[in-house]
């Protein structure tokens, strides 16, 4: 087993912050003595009883009720409670104790102890020491007031450790949630920006990176690659529409590798695919338009030992300045158009002379 990594380092108590923090609260070398006396002559013979009256009166209250609704046993609870007794005050100016104190702050954490009811079950705990105390101390008031005075001192260097442990390991568990409820989202978003089928971003957020991208320009050109199979419909009809789901898997891959880093593929719809390159002239994308479209239609795609060749058609469009994303999207569409009218598996480029054609009810 590992060992457990040290608290004291992590809270940076150096051995001179932990002799500040005894100066703080006053406890002195002498104390010792009241520490050793305190357990000999209260605390265990009385610790039974103590443990008792201590969980009597705890479990009135809801919070901690709800605690051992929680699946926590009581006997266990009572062996820790016994343990921590019988260690008070010993050797407390040790690396030791720190780190114990410590680690019981961590523990409560886990339970978990509302702050507030971990706060009053170490006023009750020194009360009820301190009840212990008047009987056994009455007759030397002197005593009394010493032991008193070092029972404050202890119990206010234990919840100090406590508290800081207890609060960095609750704010540990908020900061996992938050991180957990922030993964979350994202993977909410990332699915809702993506097309389930073929694992590219959809058509709202391909038209939205788009846009960002024309907005961002600079005065850099940005262009569009418009992109369909070539009669997909026979493809459905020929091997049937599980093998047109695999080819359109298929075809994604291809493209995606024909890209460069950077260059966006999107499903625009159906057999479409919109490809957004930044930063890009026509004649850049005019080739690698072509690079998707040989990527594609060179070597027949291989799916399950069943060879299907397909082909693509492209329109390219470079924004003007005149053009908002419709426009650009419009005019790389009337290429596409082109393409398929000169005989499909080839790229035509949009230019300022091409009139923006009504897209047809069914192209192929």
């Amino acid at each position: 087993m590992p060992a457990k990594a040290s608290l004291i380092a992590r809270f940076g108590l150096t051995p001179a912050r932990r002799r500040a923090l005894l100066d703080l609260v006053g406890l002195k070398k002498a104390d010792h003595t009241h520490a050793a006396w305190l357990q000999k002559n209260v605390i265990a013979p009385h610790f039974d009883q103590i443990i008792d009256e201590f969980y009597r009166r705890l479990w009135k209250h809801p919070q901690a009720e709800n605690i051992l609704k929680q699946g926590y046993e009581l006997s266990h609870l009572r062996a820790a409670q016994r343990a921590y007794l019988l260690t008070l005050g010993i050797g407390f100016d040790r690396a030791a104790y720190f780190e114990g104190r410590l680690r019981v702050g961590v523990a409560h954490a886990r339970v978990p102890v509302p702050l507030s009811l971990y706060h009053a079950s170490y006023s009750l705990l020194q009360c009820l020491i301190l009840a212990r105390l008047s009987a056994s101390a009455a007759k030397t008031p002197a005593r009394y007031r010493a032991l008193a005075a070092y029972l404050i001192k202890i119990t206010a260097l234990d919840m100090s450790l406590a508290i800081e442990s207890y609060h960095d390991a609750r704010m540990g568990v908020l900061h996992k949630s938050i991180s957990a409820l922030r993964g979350k989202a994202i993977d909410l978003h990332r699915r809702m920006d993506t097309d389930a089928f073929t694992g590219l971003i959809n058509h709202a957020r391909i038209l939205t990176v788009l846009k960002q991208g024309m907005a961002k320009a600079g005065g850099h050109p940005v262009s569009v690659i418009m992109a369909d199979v070539d009669v997909f419909k026979s493809i459905n009809d020929t091997y049937g529409h599980l093998i047109g789901d695999k080819v359109l898997q298929g075809i994604t891959g291809r493209l995606r590798s024909a890209a460069r880093h950077g260059d966006v593929v999107g499903r625009y719809g159906g057999d479409e695919f919109l490809i957004v390159l930044k930063d890009t002239p026509a004649r850049t994308a005019r080739t690698i338009a072509e690079r998707m479209r040989a990527r594609v239609g060179d070597e027949p795609l291989d799916l399950g030992g069943r060879a299907v060749r397909v082909t693509l058609s492209a329109g390219v469009a470079t924004a003007r300045a005149t053009d908002d994303s419709e426009g650009l999207i419009a005019r790389a569409d009337a290429a596409l158009y082109r393409a398929k009218r000169a005989g499909r598996n080839c790229v035509m480029v949009a230019n300022a002379e091409i009139r923006i054609r009504s897209r047809p009810a069914t192209r192929g």
